[in-house]
């Protein structure tokens, strides 16, 4: 099963948080993706309804593999919905909607410094 495209919750260490969003690329070197800081989520979704789905700005971050710990797909359980879920319900829209590319993956390749 192939993560581009979805929307994942990205675990990560040194320092630890996480990050939620559409995973836009995926290489050995770490990835690519696009949303908000998992712990900023709330707000930032409350934001965007407020706005009636006026496109709030998601940043596009690249963490290198050596920082990240796991990535789990966003998916709800029987009990607990996805905050893919959750957004919809707020906004009105998918994720991949309201980014503006209806989940389409770019390519990216990071640039050597």
């Amino acid at each position: 099963m192939t993560l581009k495209g979805k929307a994942v919750v990205v675990h990560l260490q040194s320092p630890r948080e996480k990050f939620w969003g559409i995973l836009r690329q995926l290489e050995p070197a770490g990835a690519l993706v696009e949303g908000v800081d998992a712990e900023m989520f709330e707000s930032w979704a409350r934001e965007t309804a407020r706005r009636e789905g006026e496109a709030q700005p998601a940043a596009v971050v690249f963490f290198p593999a050596a920082r990240i710990e796991k990535i789990l797909l966003d998916r709800s359980s029987r009990l607990v919905p996805s905050l893919e879920d959750r957004f919809r319900r707020l906004v009105g829209r998918s994720l991949a909607s309201h980014l503006g590319r209806g989940g389409a993956v770019r390519t990216f390749r990071p640039r050597k410094i």
